[in-house]
């Protein structure tokens, strides 16, 4: 087990304070924070520009990424994130906010409150994480 944390917690601070802070407190691993308006320490509209920050502290500081958190339910930002955790070495992409589990005013189709995107399995078979 890896014990992490997600850089949401240093929002309005830069990236390479999340990293060191993490670092600092001995986690096994950090979390990245693709939370607009939040926490931009990955803004999915720019990552191509970001993908080599984020790698270059993960080995400056010797913090691997265990995974990324962004609530978009849009197809098009999902996609976005897959395409960055896969150039970035991202193994997990936690995706969606949280809620009650199961059937949400009586519909079905909802998963933790939030209706699944139908596109959300082609999205993923299309992320090349290989």
């Amino acid at each position: 087990m890896k014990l992490g944390v997600n850089s949401v917690l240093f929002g309005g601070h830069d990236l390479e304070t999340a990293f060191k802070y993490t670092q600092l407190c001995g986690y096994d691993g950090i979390e990245i924070s693709a939370i607009d308006g939040m926490s931009e320490h990955l803004v999915l509209d720019h990552w191509r520009y970001i993908a080599p920050r984020i790698k270059n502290f993960s080995r400056q500081y010797n913090l691997p990424i265990l995974a990324m958190e962004q609530p978009a339910q849009d197809p098009a930002k999902m996609e976005q994130a897959f395409a960055a955790a896969a150039e970035i070495g991202i193994p997990i992409v936690n995706c969606g906010r949280g809620g009650r589990a199961g059937p949400v005013n009586g519909r079905r189709g909802q998963f933790f409150g939030f209706p699944v995107p139908s596109k959300l399995d082609s999205l993923v078979k299309s992320a090349s994480l290989g």
